[in-house]
C-alpha cells in the first residue's frame, strides 16, 4: 500500500491548480488508465497494469504501449515508472525509474 500512495502523490503533484481524476478508457483488458487533469486539461497520465506476476513464474509478459498526443504545439513528456520485480515483492521496488 506504501507504494500505492507513492504512486498517488506523485501523479497529483504539488500544483496549486484545481484537479480532478477521472478513470480512462482502455483497450486492453490489464491496463486501467487515469488522467489528472489540472484546470481542465490533461497534466499527467497513470497507466496500471494489473496483471498478476509471479515470483515462481518463469516468463514475464510485456505490454506494450502507444500514446498519441495530437496537438497544435511540440510538447515535452516525461515517462516515469514504478517497477517490480513481482506481485509479491516488498522490496527491490523501484519508484522512479525516468524512461
Amino acid at each position: 500500500m506504501y507504494y500505492g500512495m507513492l504512486l498517488v502523490n506523485e501523479a497529483i503533484g504539488n500544483s496549486k491548480a484545481k484537479k480532478h481524476v477521472a478513470e480512462l478508457g482502455c483497450l486492453h483488458r490489464n491496463i486501467i488508465a487515469y488522467g489528472i487533469y489540472e484546470d481542465s486539461s490533461l497534466a499527467r497520465l497513470v497507466l496500471i497494469n494489473t496483471q498478476v506476476h509471479l515470483q515462481d513464474a518463469s516468463l514475464r509478459n510485456n505490454i506494450e504501449v502507444s500514446l498519441d498526443f495530437t496537438s497544435a504545439h511540440e510538447a515535452e513528456y516525461t515517462v516515469e515508472r514504478l517497477r517490480v520485480p513481482h506481485t509479491q515483492a516488498y522490496h527491490d521496488l523501484y519508484v522512479r525509474d525516468t524512461v
